[in-house]
C-alpha cells in the first residue's frame, strides 16, 4: 500500500529524482559543488513546507525549488537582474529579421 505521509512521499521523490535534480542544477550552475549543495538545500526546503498536504506534485515542486535556488545563487554571484530559461529566451523577438522575413 502506498504511503500518504507527505514527508515520506517527499523523501521517496528526492531519492528517485536526485540524479536528475543534480543534472538539472549542474546545467545551470558553474560548479559541481554548487549543484550538489543546492540539490540538498532543495530537498530540505521541500521537507520544511509548512502545509505539505497542499503539494500536489512533489517532483515538480522539488524542481521548482531547485530552479529558484539556482536563480538566487546566480543573481547573488553575478548581480544580473534577470534569468530566463532557454524556452523563455526563444520567445523573445529577435532584433534582426529572420532570413524568411528578409526575403
Amino acid at each position: 500500500m502506498a504511503t500518504t505521509d507527505p514527508k515520506q512521499i517527499f523523501s521517496d521523490v528526492f531519492h528517485r529524482q536526485r540524479g536528475r535534480l543534480y543534472q538539472f542544477l549542474r546545467k545551470r550552475l558553474a560548479s559541481d559543488a554548487d549543484a550538489q549543495e543546492l540539490s540538498q538545500e532543495a530537498y530540505l526546503r521541500l521537507l520544511r513546507v509548512p502545509r505539505p498536504e497542499f503539494v500536489r506534485n512533489a517532483e515538480g515542486y522539488l524542481f521548482r525549488i531547485a530552479r529558484n535556488l539556482a536563480y538566487e545563487l546566480s543573481h547573488k554571484e553575478t548581480g544580473v537582474q534577470g534569468w530566463a530559461e532557454e524556452w523563455e529566451m526563444e520567445a523573445l523577438p529577435h532584433p534582426q529579421p529572420s532570413p524568411e522575413d528578409a526575403a
